[in-house]
């Protein structure tokens, strides 16, 4: 999945080579109030032609809110099953009142609200609606009372389905915060696409973003889509899975109005819209993206990368702002997650990579904020590619992507707990997919109970039943399916426990070297750190967490090196993997291109004196045979 899918817009399947009549705008945006009228027709054609590809909700209630405003009598009512809207914006300043004092009549005057939300309400009635969800409103902020603070947390973890199950969701990406107007412009309620079509020549001929007024649906699309990546909406992190969540959103930014369904994006430009039945398989109807209905790996990873480099103002915010989306995952991902990491992949998952150095989550007293082995405890810019060999039973249909097979293979046993200290009792960690790939790969006549699973013998591919929405992907090896799993309440443990072999000598050096992978003009990207034994033998690699800029040549960490291994692992040589296996690149680590490369997964970690565990400096990798001769010590090793 490119990072393309993180644009708004651009991404859906009418999207671009135009869905409207004659591919040129109508009337430059930005001028004069927006017509409601548009934004009813967007409805109304959804609606009729898209169907359950863009709409449909459900009414079990971990997916729906308790509360909702009542957008007509101004106040907040209970949600029971009324069909209602969401919004999606950036708080701001300002504490929200007691939900009680919320739910008298009138209680919600446009005057006592910040604008954004009141614009909102505005604009639900004009919709011809009447609610509408705001989490600020109609989630009870009351954290000293424990009931409410529990029924709080169940409707943080119900925020992705609430946000799928909304029959639209506005997306104020205007201002800085909901503080200023959800549109600028106002709204009208003409019954016609004529009105403000008269403009001074210079708005006629030139959009507020100084585009000409000659330009294209597709460039006015792809533009609107861009600037609304850099709004302050899109550098949110709880805005990220409301998002991705919302199965129809209404965008307002730049003083334009845009719409995004599964199946097309329109603008308020076009001079008359014309849509069709869409075409794109529906994996699932129940999100505002198309959720793999296998433990899709690399899609998972993806999103990830682009919730991490978001802002939130509390860091201990960060597994609330993405726990709805995990609760989705987790009804592929057998097993659920913990602290953000999928369970029956975790030794792949462990070996996440930073692209730009990050920056380990803090609370304002300093405390550090969840696992340092977890990429949710750290903000910034991680490198999605070294983990993807999470994803090594996908079959590549695409010959131009397809690479040498990279395997990792489980040698920890591991397990979490709340606790640094296991004695209080730990939950295993079960990496299923590895049990799979070691149980049935090759073993065409033994496939898993159930029924699901086929195989090819003359291709030796695997195939599943429930994927057949899906022609052409097939797999090496079985994996676990879920079928119509519900959700896993995602585990936040901060601590991971096993028994493994540890490297402490002063003898290894940890040698930080100016990469010789890609281009870094400015020298932002993380510098690699070679591994030296005390007899100038070089015999590993570990990424390190500090910018090539920050560094001299031959700068040695200082102190013993700490090595943990956390798993195995083979890959065979590609050139579009030198980004990812970077030993190639150094002569001095004498790995052959034409033979297996093996080597051991290791974590660098920095002993927490007298807390009794160690955390994550950075992972990197051993060649094999060299890990072999090391002196190694067998310890019950926690990491927090």
């Amino acid at each position: 999945m490119h990072l393309r899918e993180g644009y708004p817009l651009i991404t859906r399947p009418q999207a671009l080579a135009s869905s409207s009549a004659a591919n040129d705008i109508e009337r430059p945006p930005g001028t004069g109030p927006v017509d409601i009228f548009t934004c009813r027709n967007w409805i109304e054609k959804c609606d009729k032609i898209h169907k359950d590809h863009c709409h449909g909700s459900t009414t079990e209630a971990h997916g729906r809110p308790s509360k909702l405003v009542d957008c007509q009598r101004q106040c907040l009512v209970p949600a029971e099953d009324h069909q209602y809207l969401a919004l999606s914006y950036v708080w701001g300043p300002g504490k929200p009142r007691t939900r009680t004092q919320l739910e008298k009549e009138g209680a919600l005057r446009p005057d006592s609200l910040p604008k954004t939300i009141a614009q909102a309400m505005e604009l639900v009635v004009l919709l011809g609606q009447r609610y509408l969800w705001v989490d600020r409103l109609c989630i009870d902020q009351d954290d000293d009372d424990p009931e409410k603070k529990t029924q709080k947390k169940a409707q943080i973890a119900a925020m992705a389905d609430i946000y799928a199950n909304s029959y639209l969701t506005i997306i104020a990406a205007e201002g800085t915060d909901a503080s200023e107007p959800l549109c600028r412009r106002g709204f009208s309620s003409s019954t016609n696409n004529d009105i403000n079509t008269q403009q001074p020549p210079s708005a006629q001929n030139t959009a507020p973003g100084k585009r000409p007024r000659s330009a294209s649906r597709d460039e006015i699309i792809q533009e609107v889509a861009f600037s609304i990546l850099t709004s302050a909406w899109s550098s949110r992190g709880w805005t990220f899975q409301e998002y991705y969540s919302s199965r129809r959103k209404l965008f307002f930014h730049n003083d334009t109005v845009a719409w995004e369904c599964h199946c097309a994006a329109w603008h308020e430009t076009e001079r008359g819209v014309v849509t069709r039945q869409c075409q794109t398989t529906v994996l699932t109807s129940t999100m505002g993206f198309d959720l793999s209905p296998w433990p899709d790996f690399h899609q998972f990873v993806r999103l990830v990368c682009l919730f991490n480099i978001r802002h939130l103002t509390y860091q201990s915010d960060v597994l609330d702002a993405i726990d709805g989306l995990l609760s989705v995952f987790s009804t592929v991902f057998e097993g659920g997650f913990v602290s953000g990491l999928p369970v029956m992949m975790f030794d792949a998952a462990l070996l996440w990579q930073p692209y730009f150095p990050m920056e380990r989550r803090k609370l304002q007293n300093g405390d550090t904020v969840g696992s340092s082995w977890s990429y949710f405890g750290h903000s910034g810019s991680m490198h999605s590619e070294d983990i993807l060999c999470g994803c090594n039973f996908v079959v590549q249909e695409d010959k131009d992507m397809c690479l040498p097979a990279t395997h990792t293979v489980s040698t920890v046993s591991w397990t979490h707990s709340d606790d640094s200290s296991d004695s209080k009792g730990t939950t295993p960690i079960i990496v299923s997919a590895a049990r799979y790939r070691e149980r049935y790969k090759g073993k065409h006549e033994d496939l898993p109970p159930g029924g699901g699973w086929h195989a090819d013998a003359s291709t030796r591919y695997f195939w599943h039943r429930r994927l057949k929405r899906m022609p052409g992907r097939r797999f090496w090896y079985p994996v676990p399916v879920i079928d119509e799993s519900q959700p896993i309440r995602s585990s936040r443990s901060r601590f991971i426990h096993g028994l493994t072999h540890v490297v402490t000598t002063s003898g290894l050096q940890l040698v930080a070297v100016y990469p010789q992978r890609g281009k870094d003009e400015k020298g932002e990207r993380c510098a690699d750190g070679l591994l030296r034994t005390s007899d100038g033998k070089w015999v590993g690699y570990v990424r390190l967490n500090k910018a090539v800029k920050e560094i001299k040549e031959e700068t040695v960490e200082e102190g013993d090196c700490h090595l943990v291994e956390l798993s195995r692992g083979s890959t065979g040589y590609d050139e579009r993997l030198l980004d990812r296996y970077v030993e190639y690149l150094y002569p001095d680590m004498a790995i052959s291109r034409d033979e297996v490369y093996e080597f051991v997964n290791v974590m660098w970690v920095e002993q927490k004196w007298g807390q009794g565990f160690v955390e994550r400096k950075g992972v990197g990798r051993v060649i094999k045979a060299a890990w072999a001769r090391m002196p190694k010590t067998d310890v019950k090793i926690t990491i927090g």
